[in-house]
């Protein structure tokens, strides 16, 4: 494992402040100790000599089965102890771990009456106490890489699963052990490997009980971590995201997004464990109804899909048909007086004459031009590689019209209405005064003539100060009118710029470009 830190659970902390419990602890990254603190013995005493006697005891059987407890004296002198050693680790392993223990336990909890020392890879124990068959879950000591998983979603949904079976494969267990595997997504090498263990001296409810006591600490200590090691004083687990056991005789492996394990079968034969897995025959039918329901889910969810998307495309394609209803009723009043002959329409624009050329727009040249009556019109030529057909050309021309003398800000202003225009969702939280200025601005700034037209000193002038006087409006360029427009309105009148002596627009240079809705 990554380099660890050390986390400790709320009983430790009050273990270690002497509120509540009897041990004190000390823990690095290699070992950890539980020391009690308020029961000694004397130097020479003949308890201390039972406690020399247990440990070298311990040391000297621990490896020949992995599992070694004895007791030496009697009375109140009798000393009780136990060492075990990972199920998976070789022999010499194991008497090297054992004889470290047996060392670093006079040390660090000398005179002790009660003391106990872990490893990777064994436990050392005594006590004055008969604690044989019993299991104590207290204190609970962590150790947490610093790294978090990348796909926590998945990969805590299957480390419960996989603890959940190895806690029950090793309590049924004779050697109280178990490994095993669980994948929680779809590379191969996003696994997590799993371990548990308890002292071989409980039996099969306190080691499940025990077990799922300390792996119900993971959310609080190690939520998410890549790798954790939780030891108790009689069960411990430990998983990575790396293989790190050597045994596979009592390994079980969990697929992704595993369907509920069977019952628990026990086996007659002492030592044998239980396999979480159903057998080959299960395992096929389980995948081919996954198959089947998965492939039933697409074509449902394909068949929807296509369904809805034949249902919006229909309705978008009216709807660019001309189905407005607003739109189709004003066609079917006023198409007729919509329809101006071509060779009216040449005449007015100088037979579309680039003089009269406005702009380009998004269905071809836009032309002004003057009819026989005297009204200014604008002509939009559909272009044959525009891309638009005539039903759209016929839309923009109705919702032009449809458009035409409503709201219009030039003649609410010469008819002495030009709040008209505000949007009422404005309400009436504005000062009147400044948006007469801002219109008022707004229509010198489109005047016809480009001379007439203020700079932009002059409208920043006109904007931040009070007492200037502004000239009034002239017509603006492109205004369109039924009749005749005269330029000596009453507005027109006070200007010393009037009749065709005014400059016009240039073509593309006043005007901007015009582009495609």
């Amino acid at each position: 494992m990554k380099k660890s830190v050390a986390i400790v659970t709320l009983q430790l902390l009050c273990f270690v402040s002497l509120l509540l419990s009897t041990y004190a602890s000390i823990f690095d990254e290699e070992r950890y100790f539980l020391c009690n603190p308020t029961n000694n013995y004397t130097n020479g005493s003949i308890y201390g000599q039972n406690v020399n006697t247990t440990i070298n005891s311990l040391a000297s059987n621990a490896s020949s089965d992995g599992f070694y407890i004895t007791s030496v004296g009697q009375n109140l002198d009798t000393v009780y102890g136990l060492v075990q050693c990972l199920y998976d680790i070789s022999k010499e392993d194991c008497q090297t771990c054992v004889n470290t223990a047996a060392k670093d336990i006079g040390n660090f909890c000398q005179n002790k009456k009660e003391a106990m020392i872990g490893y990777n890879n064994c436990s050392l124990r005594y006590s004055d106490r008969r604690f044989f068959s019993t299991p104590s879950n207290s204190p609970i000591i962590g150790f947490a890489n610093t790294a978090d998983v990348t796909y926590p979603d998945l990969f805590n949904p299957q480390l419960a699963n996989l603890f959940r079976n190895l806690s029950s494969t090793a309590a049924s267990s004779s050697l109280r052990f178990a490994v095993g595997t669980a994948s929680y997504s779809d590379f191969a090498s996003n696994n997590i490997y799993g371990m548990v263990q308890c002292t071989r001296d409980l039996s099969e409810n306190s080691c499940s009980s025990c077990l799922q006591e300390i792996i119900s600490n993971i959310p609080q200590c190690c939520q998410q971590s890549r790798g954790v090691r939780i030891f108790a004083v009689s069960c411990n687990l430990r998983y990575e995201l790396y293989r790190f056991f050597l045994t596979t005789s009592t390994s079980t492996s969990l697929p992704l997004s595993p369907p509920p394990p069977p019952p628990l079968e026990r086996n007659s034969v002492p030592g044998a464990t239980t396999n979480t897995t159903s057998s080959d025959g299960k395992k096929s039918t389980s995948k081919s109804m996954v198959v089947i329901v998965v492939s039933v889910a697409i074509a449902a969810m394909l068949g929807i899909l296509i369904v809805c998307g034949c249902f919006f495309w229909r309705k978008a394609k009216k709807k660019v048909a001309g189905s407005d209803p607003d739109v189709h009723d004003y066609h079917e009043k006023n198409m007729e007086s919509l329809l101006i002959g071509l060779d009216t329409i040449k005449a007015a624009t100088r037979n579309f004459s680039d003089e009269n050329k406005l702009g380009q727009g998004g269905f071809g040249p836009v032309y002004k031009g003057t009819l026989f009556d005297g009204t200014e019109i604008a002509v939009k030529r559909l272009s044959s590689n525009s891309g638009q057909g005539l039903i759209e050309l016929k839309t923009e021309v109705m919702l032009v019209a449809k458009l035409l003398h409503r709201n219009l800000a030039w003649l609410h202003w010469t008819n002495g209405t030009a709040l008209e225009i505000i949007d009422p969702s404005l309400g009436d939280q504005w000062p009147r005064f400044e948006v007469l200025k801002c219109i008022h601005i707004g229509l010198l700034c489109v005047q016809e003539a480009a001379a007439d037209r203020p700079t932009m000193s002059e409208i920043i002038m006109m904007l931040s100060s009070y007492t200037i006087t502004v000239a009034a409006p002239l017509r603006p360029a492109f205004f369109v009118s039924t009749g005749n427009f005269s330029t000596d309105s009453a507005l027109d009148s006070g200007s010393s710029r009037t009749g065709d002596s005014r400059e016009r627009s240039a073509n593309d240079i006043t005007i901007s470009e015009l582009h495609p809705r």
